[in-house]
């Protein structure tokens, strides 16, 4: 600053510098902090939104800052053609191979159990539940989740098959659900195991009552209790509704059957008339 109190051009080139490198460096130090997006702190799906900002599949929706996700908002066919092409570009995921060795024994001369996580397979459903019109009960797609009414509602569990040489039996079943008001639950978890042999047995009897309120979303787990699981087998999960209540995801993990080859499972009491289930 020269004596007449103004601001030489050196001095205000510098200035100008140190405002443009705090603008670009804060945005930044407030992504840091809270991971990729800002907007995503109370998602369940916050690891995922992160994966897709670390793996540059979505820049953002707020350019030029893109500091946003946008969780809540509805993907045009256009963003979907952006994440699939960066997806393929950054090579994030082999999709070729995934297919390819979906049921394949072996990937590049490895046991495919080599690829087991904790030598469990784990299934995320996001749709699918039928509801029991005898029980009155409604199943409608709202906000981003399933919303079961009153009674009773199924989901068929998808099911492995075989990976490598094992057989598979399942082992639990995780539920992500909010209550839509005060007095709506989850009163009854059920998982039904269904064989050829048309035999019924029930794996899952848990009659917790579950009552988190919208917005809060509660997860909880249920095990199986079950005899080794040919893999012929189906899984069935009934839940029973006061009210109503959202259901966001259901995850299903399978173990393999001990020793490689299913037991057979033993013909028990039918427990619900195939005919008359939902």
């Amino acid at each position: 600053m020269d004596t007449h109190g103004f601001i030489g051009r050196r001095a205000l080139r510098t200035l100008l510098v140190l405002g443009v490198v705090i603008a670009v460096l804060a945005p930044i130090a407030v992504i840091a902090a809270g991971g990729e997006f800002i907007d995503d702190e109370n998602s369940i799906f916050e690891g995922d939104i992160n994966w897709m900002g670390e793996n540059e599949v979505s820049l953002g929706c707020n350019p030029p800052t893109n500091d946003r996700y946008c969780p809540d908002d509805n993907v045009t066919r256009g963003q979907m053609a952006a994440f699939m092409h960066r997806l393929a570009v950054n090579q994030v995921v082999d999709a070729a191979t995934a297919i390819s060795a979906q049921n394949a024994s072996t990937l590049d001369g490895l046991d495919s159990s080599a690829f087991l996580k904790d030598d469990v397979i784990s299934f995320t459903q996001a749709s699918g539940w039928v509801p029991n019109e005898a029980t009155g009960s409604t199943v409608q797609y709202y906000n981003n989740a399933d919303r079961l009414g009153a009674g009773d509602s199924q989901l068929s569990l998808t099911t492995p098959t075989m990976v490598g040489a094992d057989d598979f039996e399942l082992d639990a079943v995780e539920i992500c659900y909010s209550a839509v008001s005060g007095g709506d639950a989850i009163t009854s978890t059920i998982v039904y195991q269904t064989t050829t042999s048309a035999s019924v047995s029930v794996v899952v009897n848990d009659s917790t009552t579950r009552d988190a309120a919208d917005p809060a979303v509660e997860c909880y787990e249920v095990e199986a209790a079950s005899p080794a699981a040919p893999t012929t087998s189906a899984y069935r999960l009934f839940l029973t509704v006061t009210g109503s209540v959202n259901v966001l995801r259901v995850t299903s993990s399978y173990v393999p059957v001990d020793g490689g080859t299913a037991a057979s499972v033993p013909d028990l009491p039918t427990v619900r008339d195939e005919a008359s289930s939902p």
